[in-house]
Formats: structure tokens, sequence, C-alpha cells
């Protein structure tokens, strides 16, 4: 069970790509994804996420890092700009930690016990934001926040087929790393918890998943270590909870975004 999460890529032609390597049994290729490399591609994973996080944990404003070396380049900017670090976010980081990181270890432990784990990242968040809003964070002490989300969703029209060419090569890279990663993930899981993993199947899953919302000019989808993670945490088995997760994240768009303006980031 992998949860998707959006690449920052918008092409109909990956969408395409992978519904193709689906019908051609291409899925044999995932035989080569050992447990050696499904270890290494988690740690690199989870290192890159901490790597982006960490500049919104202290309240730095730093440039996007591209390319080759991009993972230390950003890891020496974070040190020449230690001095710049916005102690409110930091403050708040560490509060935020010391409740979340000890109710995740109670949740795992009593979770035979529970019949729910604590929504201790719920509370956390509402917590935040109403401190933030109140407490007037970003005006007395420059702290990043969410800012202006927008609401509502952009009118379904048909892709600019005109592109294809100029995005044909990088098309093909994306559905490439798309399907590793999905299966990747649902690699590691399947054998943590005891089940088989159909790699063909997977890449009909992503690229059919991602047809609808190519009229609505989304971003192509895949799987994405934290939210699996997040998900497998707290005990989610099926895919019902990727709806119960859409329909919040419908609400959010549609209703509520506007009230996280003050969330810090």
């Amino acid at each position: 069970m992998a949860i998707s999460e959006h690449f920052t890529f918008k092409t109909p032609k990956a969408v395409r790509d992978l519904v193709l390597m689906g019908l051609f049994q291409v899925g044999f290729v995932s035989v080569y994804l050992s447990d050696s490399l499904l270890s290494g591609f988690a740690t690199g994973a989870s290192l890159t996420i901490l790597t982006s996080q960490v500049r919104h944990l202290l309240g730095l404003k730093l440039p996007r890092v591209q390319g080759l070396g991009s993972l230390v380049k950003t890891w020496v900017n974070l040190f020449q700009n230690l001095k710049d670090t916005n102690l409110c976010d930091l403050v708040t980081s560490l509060l935020c930690l010391l409740v979340l990181v000890p109710t995740k270890e109670l949740n795992d432990r009593y979770k035979a016990k529970l019949k729910a784990p604590i929504p201790t990242e719920l509370l956390v968040v509402i917590v935040a934001t109403l401190a933030s809003h109140y407490g007037r964070f970003e005006e007395r002490f420059h702290s990043g926040v969410a800012g202006t989300i927008p609401t509502g969703f952009q009118p379904p029209q048909m892709p600019d087929w005109s592109l294809i060419p100029n995005v044909a090569l990088d098309a093909f890279s994306i559905a490439i790393i798309g399907f590793a990663i999905t299966v990747s993930l649902s690699e590691m899981f399947a054998k943590k918890h005891g089940y088989t993993v159909d790699a063909n199947q997977e890449m009909y899953a992503i690229g059919f998943c991602n047809i609808l919302p190519s009229f609505f000019r989304c971003f192509t989808t895949s799987a994405a270590l934290t939210k699996t993670l997040v998900k497998d945490s707290t005990g989610c088995h099926t895919q019902l909870s990727s709806l119960v997760t859409a329909l919040v994240l419908l609400l959010v768009l549609l209703v509520i975004a506007p009230l996280f303006y003050s969330l810090q980031k």
C-alpha cells in the first residue's frame, strides 16, 4: 500500500507511458529491486525529506538547490545561515516535536488497546494555527506562515498536445521514476505486512489514476514515502483511507483553506 503524492511535473504523456508499460508487461523489471536497494532507497529518501524540512524548522529562507550534489549544497547553505535562524520558528518546532514524538511512541505501543490512534497531528495543527494567529507570530517575529491558500478548482480543459515533442523525454523519465518509487515503497511495505505486489498492476494504477486529473491541470502523481509511513503508522490497511483523505482535502480546498493562513510552515 503506497500513498500517492504530487510530482512537480505536469504532462499527460507520463500517464500514457505508464499504461503502455503495463500493457507490455514491463513490470518484470521490479525483480531487480533487491532488499539492499529498497533499504538504501528508504534511507536516502528519509535523509532527503529531513533536509527539505530543516530550513522550515529553523525558519530560514534559502534558495532551492537543484542538480548534482544538491543535498550536500543544501546542508552547506543551512550551516552558513544558522545565524539567521528565526527563534520563534525554532521554539515552535521543538514544542511540536516534544508533543508529536512521544505521542507517536504511545500510539505504537498501545495500538492494540486503542480503538483509534490519538489524533495528535490534527490537534497540533489546530493549536499551532490558533497560537500563531492570536500571537501574531508573522507580524511580531517575522515567522514564515502558509499565507493565502487559493480555493476551488481550475475548469477542465484538454491537455496541450503541441507540447508533447518538447516534453516526451522528460515524461518518459518521470514515468520510470514514478514507477520505481511506487514499486519500491510497495515492496517495502509488502515485506513488512506479508503480501505480494503485482508490478504491472501498479503501472496500470499510476497511469489510470492520472487520466482524470490531467484535464484539471494537476501534477503527475506517484507514491510518497512520508504519507505512506503516516498511513501505515496509524493502522490503515486499504485505499479506503485514501478516500477519507481525499474528502478531507476536498473540504480544505473548497471551504476551510483560508483558516490555515497563520499556520507556520
